[in-house]
């Protein structure tokens, strides 16, 4: 399979706090993110269907959804622009609508893209 030899964000998590000497993990601010984060869905405020919600987010199942929240994550600032202009792609869908996302929709578009075509 194409992603067998790459590390799960777990490992790549500890692989990276291990080995690093210019990347700091503050174990405290994660833990108070996973603890915000746990209460605003226990409230309500956040659930899946608001993440499910937008075309460009996965919907594969759980442990190919870390994996991929993961990834888009990690190259989300590859798609910021300093000089304020926008990177943009075009993505068709599955059921052949063609539509542009730019900035965080846009890197998600990608990965999407890739991935749908891998696996043709």
């Amino acid at each position: 399979m194409l992603l067998d030899s790459v590390l799960n964000p777990r490992e790549s998590g500890i692989f990276i706090a291990e080995n690093s000497h210019e990347i700091q993990i503050d174990e405290l601010a994660i833990k108070n993110v996973a603890l915000m984060i746990h209460k605003a869905v226990k409230s309500g405020e956040i659930s899946e269907s608001d993440f499910e919600s937008y075309d460009m987010h996965t919907k594969a199942g759980a442990q190919q959804a870390v994996e991929w929240i993961f990834f888009v994550d990690l190259i989300n600032f590859s798609f910021w622009m300093d000089d304020g202009s926008c990177f943009a792609v075009s993505y068709t869908a599955k059921d052949g609508t063609t539509s542009q996302y730019s900035g965080y929709f846009a890197a998600c578009a990608c990965v999407n893209r890739a991935l749908d075509k891998a696996f043709r």
